[in-house]
């Protein structure tokens, strides 16, 4: 069993060895065709619907791999063999109920999970994407990173909306069919209230820090308040943790620690990538 992919279900081949971070950047942009080289005026902008108010694609956009490339191409940049392989799991894993990414701090996990997300918008624009953090801050951060790309990426042409109220700071919504008093996208501290809202995606990304989990009190209280979110994700949606342990009774624990009361991991069942720092051979896998 890999170390990154720890479900039962057999996960689909892969372009590397089990030892790696992933493919060569040059092999995985050759399958998205998006490299650095590529010209992104070529880029076909997604086909949508007649009306003005259409929101949903005529066609399916591409995997997330050749979306994220063609991203990191604009910026002028190679997708890292690290991002490649986040992003093939994160392609396989799609439809999962729950999630887990643990990578070390300063891989761009953040940033890698921003472009999923507007990737999911750019995939079905009726999608609700939930991202708690933990504070207001660093979650409104993701979301202004998403509004960036939604504004800028060639495959997200015709999402932005019309109106200046739907494309706020900590909240937007894109063009799309669904009449809905859910935003697309909503950011949110982990000690806020979201009673009554409703997302198909909650991201939590870097709940977990040294101010929610430096006590025991505090991390019973983390505990209880993403136990939670049950009642806010929809059936059929996804729960996607991020983040790095700060603690030995880390919520992210693969293995149960008693003195938290639990009898069983607290994300246990979950799909988990995990990558160290260093491979197997002792290379750094970072860049």
């Amino acid at each position: 069993m890999r170390a990154d992919d720890r479900r039962g279900a057999a996960p689909s081949p892969r372009p590397s060895p089990r030892g790696g971070e992933g493919a060569p950047a040059s092999t995985a942009r050759s399958r998205s065709g998006f490299g650095p080289e590529a010209r992104l005026a070529g880029v076909p902008s997604p086909p949508r619907g007649e009306g003005q108010g259409e929101g949903a694609h005529a066609h399916p956009p591409p995997a997330f791999l050749p979306f994220l490339d063609a991203w990191n191409a604009l910026q002028g940049l190679e997708t890292p063999a690290l991002h490649v392989d986040i992003a093939l799991w994160l392609e396989r894993r799609l439809g999962d109920p729950l999630l887990l990414l643990l990578a070390f701090r300063g891989s761009g996990k953040s940033t890698l999970v921003g472009l999923y997300a507007a990737w999911r918008l750019s995939a079905d624009p009726d999608t609700r994407i939930l991202v708690l953090s933990a504070d207001q801050a660093l979650a409104g951060k993701m979301v202004r990173s998403v509004k960036r790309i939604v504004e800028r990426h060639p495959l997200c042409r015709g999402l932005k909306p019309d109106r200046p109220d739907q494309w706020a700071a900590d909240r937007f919504t894109v063009r799309r069919r669904r009449e809905s008093r859910d935003p697309s996208m909503l950011a949110r501290g982990v000690s806020a209230n979201v009673t009554g809202s409703h997302a198909d995606l909650i991201v939590c990304d870097d709940v977990e820090v040294p101010n929610t989990c430096d006590t025991a009190p505090k991390r019973a209280d983390l505990r209880a308040r993403l136990g939670e979110l049950e009642n806010v994700l929809v059936p059929g949606g996804t729960q996607l943790f991020v983040g790095t342990p700060h603690t030995w009774w880390s919520i992210y624990a693969d293995e149960v620690r008693p003195e938290t009361g639990e009898v069983r991991p607290f994300l246990d069942g979950a799909s988990r990538c995990v990558k160290p720092v260093f491979r197997p051979d002792g290379t750094s896998a970072w860049p």
